[in-house]
């Protein structure tokens, strides 16, 4: 992760700005699928803004051939409401219909 601006960043949440790249692929169980997504991005969340290290990775079973794999990270100077303020938001931006998918919420 890089990170700069022309103003003191730490410690300071900006959620505007970002950028979302996805597969274009959708899944036949999409509803499963969404439910998936937000209930392991919010358990990884939570755990990444309540860890010291504001980070936290899971895989989670979707079905016999696919298992869902996310990662979640915030700048270690965010505290742990700001961590996952932003994360939220960031998940609830994200396209949860897709097999697949970054997003990317920083400072720009």
């Amino acid at each position: 992760m890089l990170r700069y601006s022309d103003r003191n960043i730490q410690s300071t949440l900006n959620i505007s700005g970002g950028f979302i790249l996805h597969n274009w692929n959708v899944t036949s169980n999409q509803v499963g699928f969404r439910d998936l997504v937000l209930s392991t991005m919010n358990q990884a969340a939570t755990e990444a803004a309540n860890s010291s290290r504001k980070f936290d990775a899971r895989k989670a079973y979707f079905n016999a051939f696919q298992d869902l794999y996310a990662l979640v990270q915030c700048t270690p100077d965010l505290t742990s409401l700001d961590c996952f303020r932003s994360l939220n938001w960031t998940i609830n931006e994200s396209p949860t219909e897709k097999n697949g998918g970054k997003t990317y919420c920083a400072e720009l």
